[in-house]
């Protein structure tokens, strides 16, 4: 669906950043910024990749009992961001996520996990940037708010 958004004329204002959710052997990993990842079902292995080729590694609601997470394996698989507010998770497994994050020191992100259109924006990342990939990506490294929208 990237390619097909990018190129639509519906979204010439907007930025679109390349990315995928994938499930490996382990639990779902999303990888952003390349265009055409790889596709690996080891983690270990698809992180390795993924760092070569210059994308991000993101664990999706890691703390989720209802979904094939990450757990305590995205300190040892080394992931860019951790999603410590999913649009779908229940509070115990958002605030499970949250206090390892802060307690690994690991970067915060939000996610609303849409699957309706309705949904979108449910939970957005502010960042003070430039409308860029790079500048994006830069910015998340250092840190960014999130904001939920309530239900």
């Amino acid at each position: 669906g990237y390619k097909r958004i990018k190129n639509s004329s519906l979204f010439k204002e907007l930025l679109i950043i390349p990315g995928i959710e994938i499930t490996t052997t382990l639990g779902d990993i999303i990888i952003l910024g390349l265009e055409n990842p790889p596709i690996i079902k080891d983690p270990f292995l698809l992180l390795d990749e993924i760092k070569k080729e210059g994308g991000f590694i993101l664990a999706p609601h890691p703390f989720d009992n209802k979904r094939k997470s990450l757990g305590s394996l995205c300190a040892k698989l080394g992931v860019d961001f951790i999603e410590v507010y999913n649009g779908r998770s229940n509070t115990q497994a958002n605030k499970e996520a949250r206090e390892f994050a802060i307690a690994l020191k690991m970067k915060m992100v939000g996610g609303s996990d849409a699957h309706r259109k309705e949904e979108i924006g449910s939970v957005i990342n502010v960042l003070e940037c430039e409308k860029n990939i790079d500048d994006i990506f830069n910015t998340l490294m250092k840190g960014c708010r999130i904001i939920v929208k309530k239900k």
